[in-house]
């Protein structure tokens, strides 16, 4: 196995190990998977594959070094941890399913690539995971086509992971159940990532 493939496996492996810990991506794309068609879960997924590929370009930009300032970090915790309790708010005011009419043109709007691209761009956890995963797997003479490879497959596993658990979820009688039940689990959502929020904070604290 040459250095090159193992730059790649490593990164790989690191990516998905962090990737199916679950967290507020696994638990909106859960979500989204119960509330919308396949398509339209799909099109969040995209958002999040391709927020994680934009941090591999980064991290392999020299991002990993920023990460290592201390004001840095704090305002990433911040504003992470914010955006995430701006979430589990919405999530917790959504309205019961015999309120609302599922699969509207207006609900889609949490369903986009655009909510799933910020999502996973205001994920502290996400920055610094990709980040570490990339100081680990590379070498200071690492190539244009190495790092080519490793941004695209930031992609593709985050897209065959995400779009896995929306193709499971989405499966006729899994979905059935979780429907009628969807308030509660919109609830039981916005109760963890709040918690996630008060773990970023609380992480924030120690930078300071």
């Amino acid at each position: 196995m040459s250095s090159e493939q193992g730059f790649i496996i490593s990164f790989c492996t690191i990516l998905l190990v962090g990737i199916a810990s679950p967290g507020p991506g696994f638990l909106v794309t859960m979500k989204n998977a119960v509330t919308y068609s396949r398509s339209v879960a799909m099109m969040s997924v995209v958002g999040i594959a391709a927020a994680n590929s934009l941090f591999t370009t980064l991290a392999l930009g020299g991002l990993t070094f920023v990460l290592k300032e201390p004001a840095i970090l704090f305002t990433l915790y911040i504003l992470g941890g914010t955006y995430l309790l701006y979430l589990a708010y919405r999530l917790f005011r959504i309205k019961p399913m015999n309120d609302i009419e599922l699969n509207t043109l207006s609900d889609k709007r949490d369903c986009t690539f655009k909510s799933g691209f910020i999502l996973q761009l205001y994920n502290p956890k996400a920055i610094l995971l990709i980040s570490s995963a990339v100081s680990v797997s590379i070498s200071q003479d690492i190539n244009i086509s190495i790092s080519v490879i490793m941004i695209s497959m930031a992609f593709i596993i985050s897209f065959l992971w995400y779009g896995g658990i929306v193709m499971i979820i989405n499966y006729q009688k899994i979905r059935d159940y979780l429907l009628i039940r969807i308030h509660l689990v919109n609830k039981l959502s916005s109760l963890i990532i709040f918690f996630m929020a008060m773990k970023i904070y609380y992480s924030a604290v120690y930078l300071i």
